[in-house]
C-alpha cells in the first residue's frame, strides 16, 4: 500500500478522495500520487464505469491532480506553467502533451499524451482555435 493506494480495485469514491488529496501534499509525492491515479483510471473498468456515468467524469475534470508539464527544453516561447504557482491543474483547464507546440505559452500542459486510455477518457483533443490564436 503505497502513498495510500490500495493494489486491487478502489472504489471511485476513494479515487476522488485520492485526486483531491494530491494537492496537499509535497510536489515529488504528489506526482507521484497522480501518476497511480492515472494508471489505475486508465484500466477498463474504470473507463468503462466513468464514461457512462457523467457526474463522475464531471467531477474528476474539475479536480485539480494532473501534474503540470515542465517546459521542454528546446520550447523557445514563453511557458505558461512557468508562471504558475500551482503544480497541478485540472482536466478542464489544460491541454495534453502532444499539444505543446500549439498551446504551451497560453494553457497550461499536462504530461498526459492524448492518445493514451486516460487522455482519451478526458476528451484532450486540438485545442480550440481561439487557444491557438493567442499562442
Amino acid at each position: 500500500c503505497k502513498f495510500g493506494m490500495i493494489n486491487d480495485y478502489l472504489p471511485i469514491a476513494q479515487i476522488v478522495d485520492r485526486a483531491h488529496s494530491v494537492r496537499t501534499i509535497d510536489r515529488y509525492s504528489g506526482k507521484e500520487r497522480a501518476g497511480l491515479l492515472m494508471t489505475l483510471l486508465s484500466q477498463g473498468v474504470y473507463t468503462k464505469r466513468i464514461r457512462k456515468d457523467g457526474d463522475i467524469r464531471s467531477q474528476l475534470q474539475q479536480i485539480e491532480f494532473l501534474p503540470v508539464l515542465d517546459k521542454p527544453e528546446r520550447y523557445s516561447l514563453r511557458w505558461f506553467g512557468d508562471g504558475m504557482e500551482e503544480r497541478f491543474v485540472s482536466a478542464e483547464k489544460s491541454v495534453c502533451r502532444s499539444h505543446h507546440n500549439l498551446a504551451g505559452s497560453v494553457k497550461p500542459i499536462v504530461d498526459i499524451s492524448c492518445d493514451t486510455p486516460f487522455g482519451r477518457l478526458f476528451d484532450y483533443n486540438q485545442p480550440l482555435l481561439e487557444t491557438v490564436l493567442q499562442q
